[in-house]
């Protein structure tokens, strides 16, 4: 535990896991320093349209299917921004009181320290005062100006910022979350399957204990989707536990991450909690 808050920058690309290759240096690496694991989803409504699936799963990360409050309403003040293209994202997000920007406006820019100036550092320096606590960045795989190597240059520029020891590292708290997007029906149990639901037929199979990912409050959920997780990173230098995980890949994940699968709506609380917003989840 840290002896100050930290503050999050949280980068999220849609769809955006099965576009990563071994050239996108600055993503492995985070991967390595990181703590790293899958977050659940639940399955869209089967009339959802691609932009009904991308809040859908958005509001998933942000644990806003249930809740009408505000984010600074349910996480004691907590001050956020979002960058985004999307006109349908940008709107929900407004609702859950972000400030909204477009996405458009970090592509002319140093984006690493146009974000991190948002969070308060600057010139290497951590500011007393910063104007948001928690900087959340949306990308589509859809989008044409920003693509899986513009992700990449940006981690690879915040991590060179946040170098370990140094006051940055020891404030921010990094979070990498590329999810798969729309899943063809071909698709849905080829690979990145977080159980085997064909292995084992006898009735022990009925004596396993149901994974934490499916539950919720005690109860079943009987929508979630046990394929295509998301893939997450999370690093703060001194902070987060580090793994074995060397790449930024489901099956390197799955075999050498420290977290397994846990229900994307735990997301936003644990980083509350980093950020001094809210109580350890579960406590």
């Amino acid at each position: 535990m840290a002896d100050k808050p930290s503050r999050a920058l949280v980068v999220y690309g849609d769809g955006f896991a099965p576009l990563v290759r071994p050239s996108h240096a600055h993503i492995h690496s985070l991967a390595s320093l990181a703590s790293c694991g899958f977050l659940s989803v639940r399955s869209p409504p089967p009339s959802a349209t691609e932009e009904d699936r991308s809040i859908h799963e958005l509001a998933l990360l942000l644990d806003a299917h249930d809740s009408e409050a505000t984010i600074s309403e349910r996480f004691m003040g907590l001050k956020a921004c979002m960058f985004t293209a999307s006109p349908g994202v940008a709107s929900f997000a407004r609702k859950l009181g972000f400030s909204v920007s477009r996405i458009d406006d970090l592509i002319n820019c140093d984006a690493t320290e146009e974000l991190l100036r948002l969070l308060g550092f600057e010139g290497g320096e951590v500011l007393e005062k910063s104007e948001f606590d928690m900087v959340f960045l949306h990308v589509g795989s859809g989008e044409k100006k920003i693509n899986i190597g513009w992700i990449d240059a940006l981690v690879g520029g915040v991590i060179g910022v946040a170098q370990p020891q140094s006051r940055v590292a020891s404030r921010l708290h990094l979070s990498l979350i590329l999810s798969y997007g729309d899943i063809p029906e071909e698709k849905e149990n080829v690979s990145a399957g977080l159980v085997s639901r064909g292995r084992g037929n006898s009735d022990l199979c009925l004596l396993r204990p149901r994974q934490s990912y499916t539950m919720r409050g005690g109860k079943l959920l009987d929508d979630i989707r046990h394929h295509h997780p998301m893939l997450i990173a999370q690093w703060q230098d001194a902070v987060t536990r580090r793994d074995t995980a060397k790449q930024f890949l489901f099956r390197e994940f799955e075999e050498h991450g420290g977290n397994l699968a846990m229900l994307a709506y735990r997301f936003l609380h644990e980083v509350a909690f980093k950020l001094w917003k809210a109580p350890k989840y579960g406590a």
